[in-house]
């Protein structure tokens, strides 16, 4: 027997994300890789660094956490 396609997406909408992994770099550039954000399934967000410099405060600034 076969779901509906509302049935599927409202189940489908009681899945949360087990794993978050997205690479920080300066806004329209993809080289140099700046650092990474990381998300695990009840655990806070983690912010690591390749680089330190100042250029990153701005890179930050834009940064946007999805809602987990």
């Amino acid at each position: 027997m076969s779901r509906g396609r509302a049935e599927r997406m409202a189940f489908a909408k009681t899945f949360e994300p087990a794993y978050h992994f997205r690479l920080l770099y300066l806004p329209g550039q993809l080289y140099p890789i700046m650092g990474a954000l990381r998300y695990c399934a009840g655990e806070s967000w983690q912010v690591r660094f390749l680089k330190c410099t100042p250029l990153l405060l701005p890179l930050l600034a834009h940064v946007v956490f999805p809602e987990m």
